[in-house]
């Protein structure tokens, strides 16, 4: 196991792979499984944590209707409303800049933003 976990040394993702793979097959706790294997816990915390980021997809765009009643079509709203199919509802402002919307979407989980 020391021979890929040397400091410093590029991460050999396929063998942390295998290794996380056999930790969730174990039963064990993460140190404990750690500690028998002689893996350093925080190197293998850090492997874990980017296999999942790899795992996780990637934000698409949806499809967007617009909605206008006849008094929106003659003066703009003053926000629009961004609705998911859970149907949690977000009130946008339209005077909001291209950067702080991006923070926005990113402080309401949408991180690819």
């Amino acid at each position: 196991m020391q021979n890929y976990l040397t400091k410093n040394a590029p991460l050999d993702m396929d063998k942390w792979r295998e290794i996380i793979d056999g930790w969730s097959e174990s039963g064990e706790s993460q140190k404990a499984y750690c500690q028998r294997l002689d893996v350093n816990w925080h190197t293998f915390s850090y492997a874990r944590s980017k296999l999942s980021q790899q795992a996780k997809p990637k934000a698409q765009f949806m499809p967007l209707r617009v909605k206008y009643n006849e008094e929106e079509k003659e003066s703009p709203p003053s926000t629009i409303v961004l609705e998911n199919p859970h149907g949690f509802k977000m009130h946008v402002p339209t005077s909001l800049s291209l950067e702080q919307l991006a923070k926005l979407f990113k402080l309401s989980g949408w991180n690819d933003a």
